[in-house]
C-alpha cells in the first residue's frame, strides 16, 4: 500500500525511505489487534514544495478544469484514513468510517501514516497560491475509509491491517454511501479471497468505477494482486518521468493503465508535501480522471468510463496492450474530451513520447514567431538605415576636401545621333589614315 520518499531537510533534497504496499493476509477477522490503545509514532510533516511537480507537467490537468473540475463526484479512499486538517484538502474530506480500530464505527478523517493523505490529495487537493502542486479533481470529495496503517517508526510489529472480511465489508461500506461513484483501492490482497470478490462485484452492480493498485512487488516474485486481478476492477500500473515502468511495478494482464508512479510530489500529514514512488499514488491519477470523467458525462456508466480511460491511453512502446503497460498511459484530457463509440474496439495512437502540445501554447508561439519577424524586419530596415547615415557621415567630409560636388540628371536626347557607318555599337572605329 505504499512506497515512499520523504523529503526531509530541504525543498531539493529527498531521502528516499521504503515504505512497501502491505499485503492483506487470509487471517481470521479474531486475529485483528486493536492497536490504538499503543503509542503511535505517526509521520512527520515535510516542507512546503513551491516548484510544480513533473505529473502536473506532463498530464496537465487544468485544461480540463474549464469543462469539469470532479464536482458532484465523492472518490472513497480505502486506505490509512485522510488528514482533513492538511490546507489543501480543508472542506474537501468527509467524516468516513475506521474499520482498523473501530469496526466500521467513528471516523477516518485523520491520519498517521499520512499514506491515504498522499493518495486523496493526488485526486482532491485545492489550489494554494505560491504553491505548485494540486489535485487533479479539485471540485471532488474525498470519503476516507481507514483499513490500514502503516507505522513509520518501526516499533517491531507487523503492519496494521483489517482481514480480507473486514476488507470486504469496508468495500461493500463504500459503496452503499451516497454520492460515492469511484472506490480508489491502493491496495492488495495476495490471495483470491471470496469475501473480497463478492464484495467488489457488489461495488460493481452498483455503478461504481473501481480502482486498484497493481502492487510493488515485481522484484518479489510478481505475485498476482487483489482486487486490482478481479473482472471490472481497473489496475493501474506505475512509470517514471521518462515514461519507463517503475521496476517495483507488477506485470501481468490485469494491467489496464499506466500513469505516473515516480516521485510524485503529494501532501503529507498533517501539512508539507512529500515525494512518493508506487502504484499506490499512479492509482490516484486514474481514481481522479474517472471522477472527472463522471461529473463531465453523469449518464455514463461505470463501465463506459473504465472502457474510455482505456481507449484514449496513449500507447508507450511495444505491441498493444502489454503487460508492462496495459493499454498505455493515463490520457485525462482525451479521456474527458473525446467521443468514443464504447460499442467499438479501442484504436490505437501513436506511441506517447513527450505529453501532446496544449493547442493555446501552440498558438502562442505561432503569435511570438510572428511577432519576431516584424521585429527583425523594422530592425533590419533601422539598421540599415543606420548604416547609410554613418557611411555618409564619413564620406562627406573627405568628398568636400577634394572638390566633389553632387552630380546632377542631364536627360538623353530624344534623337540620339546616329553612328558613322561602317561602326558598330562597343567595336573601336577605324582607324584614320
Amino acid at each position: 500500500m505504499r512506497r515512499a520518499a520523504a523529503t526531509v531537510a530541504a525543498l531539493t533534497a529527498l531521502a528516499t525511505v521504503a515504505l512497501p504496499i502491505p499485503a492483506f493476509s487470509p487471517a481470521p477477522a479474531s486475529a485483528h489487534v486493536a492497536t490504538q490503545q499503543r503509542p503511535r509514532n505517526c509521520a512527520q510533516p515535510g516542507p512546503v514544495i513551491t516548484t510544480i511537480p513533473w505529473q502536473q507537467r506532463l498530464l496537465d490537468p487544468e485544461r480540463i478544469w474549464p469543462l469539469t473540475d470532479g464536482s458532484g463526484v465523492t472518490v472513497a479512499v480505502l486506505d490509512s484514513g485522510v488528514e482533513a486538517a492538511h490546507p489543501q484538502l480543508t472542506g474537501v474530506v468527509e467524516r468516513g468510517a475506521d474499520f482498523l480500530f473501530d469496526d466500521g464505527g467513528g471516523r477516518a478523517d485523520d491520519d498517521c501514516s499520512g499514506h491515504g493523505t498522499a493518495v486523496a490529495s493526488i485526486i482532491a487537493a485545492q489550489r494554494i497560491s505560491g504553491v505548485g502542486f494540486h489535485g487533479f479533481a479539485p471540485g471532488a470529495r474525498i470519503l476516507p475509509v481507514r483499513i490500514s496503517e502503516e507505522e513509520t517508526a518501526g516499533d517491531g510489529d507487523d503492519d496494521n491491517t483489517v482481514s480480507p472480511s473486514e476488507f470486504a465489508e469496508a468495500i461493500r461500506w463504500a459503496a452503499d454511501q451516497p454520492g460515492v461513484q469511484v472506490i480508489n483501492l491502493s491496495v492488495i490482497v495476495l490471495q483470491d479471497h471470496p469475501d473480497i470478490a463478492e464484495a467488489v462485484q457488489y461495488a460493481l452492480d452498483r455503478d461504481i468505477v473501481i480502482v486498484a493498485a497493481v502492487g510493488n512487488l515485481y522484484e518479489e516474485g510478481n505475485p498476482t494482486p487483489y482486487p486490482a486481478a478481479y473482472p471490472g476492477v481497473i489496475g493501474v500500473g506505475a512509470v517514471s518521468e521518462t515514461l519507463e515502468r517503475v521496476s517495483e511495478s507488477q506485470v501481468g494482464n490485469y494491467v489496464d493503465l499506466v500513469a505516473p508512479g515516480a516521485n510524485i510530489i503529494a501532501a503529507s500529514r498533517p501539512l508539507g508535501h512529500l515525494s512518493y514512488t508506487g502504484t499506490s499514488f499512479a492509482t490516484a491519477f486514474v481514481s481522479a480522471t474517472a471522477a472527472l470523467i463522471r461529473s463531465y458525462r453523469p449518464d455514463w456508466t461505470a463501465e463506459q468510463v473504465a472502457q474510455q480511460l482505456m481507449f484514449t491511453a496513449s500507447p508507450i512502446s511495444g505491441a498493444w496492450p502489454t503487460q508492462q503497460y496495459g493499454h498505455g498511459l493515463l490520457d485525462p484530457y482525451r479521456a474527458v474530451t473525446e467521443e468514443i463509440d464504447p460499442s467499438g474496439e479501442p484504436v490505437a495512437q501513436p506511441a506517447l513520447s513527450t505529453p501532446p502540445p496544449d493547442p493555446a501554447v501552440v498558438a502562442q508561439q505561432k503569435h511570438d514567431a510572428w511577432t519576431r519577424r516584424i521585429a527583425l524586419g523594422i530592425g533590419g530596415g533601422i539598421l540599415g538605415l543606420a548604416v547609410i547615415i554613418i557611411a555618409a557621415a564619413a564620406l562627406l567630409p573627405r568628398g568636400r576636401a577634394r572638390r566633389w560636388r553632387p552630380g546632377r540628371y542631364v536627360p538623353l536626347p530624344s534623337d540620339p545621333p546616329s553612328l558613322p557607318a561602317g561602326i558598330t555599337l562597343f567595336e573601336k572605329p577605324p582607324r584614320q589614315s
